[in-house]
């Protein structure tokens, strides 16, 4: 069937999909540009080739003169929102380089796993994650749209490409105003933090209920509907 075959196309690309979702315990080093959108027009992501819903907790360790870097550790929860349903739990550990630079390594985790993270966690991220793959390469846009409380999206959006060596592909989608996320720019940078505090971060439920109880009605792509 026609689900079917665009699925194992899909896991064929993993790679292109996030190195930090494939859970083989290996290290990985991931170069990531990352791009910081406002959108207003929603129905043109349902030009992307996947959803992903991803619920993710984390706990972080900074760096200190007791050791020789920062390390983040997270559980996420993937569930597929297209063809057929799947859910996996992923854990992994980053150590960071550099902006947009780091080692990574994931691991399979369970439900029980992400619910300690979630006890645990003093921040996390609900958000869709939509896959643009980049004509005639193996890269692969990802579009994060971060779910409100009320379960609508929010306004801004991250936009990660991994592993570009190149010149930057056009983004996928139209955008009303862009940050890049390399920048230095102390200006920047500050706006860049408070979007994070605004929309992209949400506290732990347990503490103060953020989730959504609702979740937005993604654009899908024609044949999914």
């Amino acid at each position: 069937m026609k689900s079917d075959h665009f699925l194992q196309h899909f896991q064929a690309m993993a790679k292109g999909l996030g190195l930090e979702d494939v859970a083989n315990g290996q290290t990985v080093r991931e170069r990531e540009i990352e791009t910081y959108v406002r959108i207003s027009d929603f129905d043109q992501l349902s030009h992307c080739k996947s959803i992903d819903r991803q619920e993710q907790w984390q706990i972080k360790i900074a760096k200190t003169a007791a050791n020789t870097g920062a390390l983040q550790f997270r559980v996420r929860k993937i569930e597929t929102l297209l063809y057929k349903s799947d859910i996996q739990y992923v854990m992994t550990s980053k150590l960071a380089l550099g902006r947009g630079d780091r080692l990574e390594v994931s691991v399979p985790a369970s439900y029980d796993l992400f619910n300690l993270f979630k006890h645990g966690a003093d921040q996390g991220m609900v958000k869709d994650r939509y896959h643009f793959p980049v004509e005639g390469t193996n890269l692969v846009y990802e579009v994060d749209m971060f779910i409100l409380s009320d379960g609508s999206y929010a306004p801004w959006a991250k936009i990660d490409l991994e592993n570009c060596t190149g010149e930057m592909p056009p983004l996928p989608i139209k955008v009303e105003d862009r940050i890049d996320g390399r920048t230095e720019d102390p200006m920047l940078r500050a706006r860049i933090s408070d979007l994070y505090d605004k929309y992209f971060l949400s506290k732990n439920p347990f503490l103060e209920p953020t989730a959504p109880a609702t979740y937005p009605n993604h654009p899908v792509p024609p044949e999914a509907a």
